[in-house]
């Protein structure tokens, strides 16, 4: 077969781009430090590292998420704090209500005292983080309690708030109860929440019934009355009452405790996680330099090389016709 000029000339260039494109590819790659910088280059390694950084944006959501939960659990563990001052220093005025001396100016500046720590309860348990009612359950949007006066009474309140001050109903009261969760990683959540009832609505240590609402209200009542069987459910039922709420609030508070431990080794396994995921996402994408670096030279070597050769071979003369 002849072998043409033009034949000639066609693989000296098609060699020529060969190493050109090669010298490109490789000067990209030194460039960025990435091996693949487009699908084209390796499709099967790119959709795995495309899976492997969508795993890594998932891990980092998954982290938010925990460090949201925890900050959510810390400002609850706050509250819960205040609300067991509060309960502690309702418990000392209440046996201080035991004293026989006291008059009526004393119980009235008892009574006084009480009221303003049942409406800072009110508050504690309407906290809010983040515009969301933190005990409020899956209702985040409206305040669980109402504080208000007693018409008949004129004491101070809590009641269930209800929506637009209505009262709650049945199924904004599940709404309440209903626990919040939050993913921390794939396929396991973590409720992370205390509702309003859990501090309402307890047993105490003989397993009946306390609402602390209806306790506040009875405490506040008999401390108005100057029968004698009031003043000893005062410093009896009303007081043991009291101390089944610290009970209560003692027991949710080491619950908070354990959900922020298991979120804290959330965390700690989900960085784990990330890291071993960048190392194998590092290991298929990154280059190792020296080694391109080598092969760099090597490539722009055999460009110049054939730039060389084919500055030779490619321009015949008219004399080269001829002979």
């Amino acid at each position: 077969m002849r072998i043409t000029n033009g034949m000639t000339n066609r693989n000296f260039n098609y060699n020529l781009h060969k190493n050109l494109t090669r010298m490109n590819k490789i000067d990209n790659q030194l460039n960025t430090g990435k091996e693949i910088n487009k699908i084209s280059d390796d499709p099967a390694k790119a959709a795995k590292i495309m899976r492997l950084k969508t795993d890594i944006a998932k891990n980092a959501q998954y982290n938010k998420n925990i460090v949201d939960a925890t900050n959510h659990l810390d400002v609850t563990d706050k509250a819960l704090e205040q609300a067991n001052d509060g309960l502690q220093k309702m418990r000392e005025l209440l046996v201080s209500a035991g004293n026989a001396t006291y008059g009526s100016d004393e119980r009235a500046a008892l009574k006084e005292e009480i009221s303003q720590l049942v409406n800072k309860m009110g508050d504690v348990l309407n906290t809010t983080f983040d515009g969301k009612y933190v005990f409020g359950g899956e209702r985040i949007d409206q305040k669980p309690l109402n504080i208000s006066k007693d018409p008949v009474s004129g004491n101070i309140k809590l009641e269930y708030n209800g929506k637009n001050g209505q009262a709650i109903t049945q199924v904004e009261l599940d709404q309440i109860r209903q626990p919040i969760e939050m993913e921390v990683s794939p396929g396991v959540k973590i409720d992370y929440g205390v509702n309003v009832t859990e501090m309402i609505e307890f047993k105490d240590k003989d397993g009946n019934d306390v609402n602390l609402m209806e306790s506040f209200e009875k405490i506040l009542e008999n401390l108005d009355n100057t029968d004698e069987n009031a003043y000893k459910e005062l410093i009896t039922k009303n007081l043991e009452q009291i101390d089944d709420a610290l009970q209560n609030v003692s027991r949710i508070r080491g619950q908070i405790g354990s959900k922020q431990n298991r979120m804290e080794d959330a965390l700690e396994r989900n960085e784990e996680e990330k890291f071993n995921i960048k190392e194998i996402l590092s290991s298929i994408e990154d280059i190792d330099f020296a080694e391109k670096t080598i092969d760099y030279v090597t490539a722009m070597t055999m460009y110049t090389a054939s730039l060389q050769a084919s500055s030779k071979i490619m321009q015949p003369s008219l004399i080269d016709y001829l002979r």
